[in-house]
């Protein structure tokens, strides 16, 4: 079972936010999974250093959207000291954790699980009924569909990405080869009267090769990414 099961009541009603408290929530439970499956310090401490960095990304966000929107500036103040606190607690504990024993990441863990639940339901709930009273219908709709992640922390779409490329590559790759051969063959087997359809022919068959070309460049570059992204344990 998770240490940090999404609730319901954790929402709170601003789709971009949410989104990324369960991002958070979820990097949360797979430092829980390392820690219980007695992964490598090097490992935990990699997790760990992702979930950090993540966690500033989503403050900067919830502090620029309270610019944005003209949060109450005590309210904002005070939202933006506990960001400060927290990243300080963290700079903390990555300095000086070892990672070494069971015991250093469950005390982690609860003190990243008690301190988001605690911030989600009294502190950023302030901050989106502020949103949702102030905030253009536009802004709630076009939140939902926005990208959550910063472009170096895309590492799961990235990997979806690359999944998707390799199955094509898998897919396709053998048809578009089965397509230049098929047409090979019926090159060789026209007579010279027919010039103008075999010039066409050819024309199609250099556009499949290329084509060829680009699916197998395109796997190749996807799998070395992958290989490259994949965390060591």
């Amino acid at each position: 079972m998770a240490i940090f099961e999404w609730q319901p009541a954790y929402a709170t009603g601003i789709p971009k936010i949410d989104q990324q408290h369960k991002r958070l929530v979820a990097m949360i439970n797979e430092l829980d999974d390392a820690v219980h499956n007695h992964a490598s310090p090097d490992h935990m401490r990699a997790i760990f250093e992702d979930l950090f960095e993540y966690t500033r990304y989503h403050f900067q966000m919830e502090e620029s959207l309270m610019e944005e929107f003209t949060y109450d500036t005590a309210c904002t103040e005070r939202h933006k000291a506990q960001h400060q606190r927290f990243v300080n607690e963290l700079t903390s504990v990555a300095e000086s954790a070892s990672f070494a024993t069971k015991a250093d990441g469950q005390i982690i863990l609860a003190f990243l699980t008690n301190w988001l639940i605690n911030h989600i339901c009294k502190v950023d709930r302030k901050l989106a009924d502020h949103l949702i009273d102030h905030a253009h219908v536009d802004f709630l709709e076009k939140s939902l569909n926005e990208e959550t992640t910063p472009t170096d922390h895309g590492q799961t779409a990235d990997h979806q990405i690359v999944d998707q490329v390799i199955e094509f590559d898998a897919q396709f790759g053998a048809t578009v080869q089965d397509l230049m051969d098929s047409l090979n063959q019926i090159l060789d087997d026209l007579t010279p009267p027919e010039t103008e359809v075999k010039s066409r022919i050819q024309n199609v068959n250099s556009q499949l090769k290329a084509l060829d070309n680009a699916i197998n460049s395109l796997s190749a570059s996807a799998k070395s990414l992958k290989g490259k992204s994949t965390p060591e344990t």
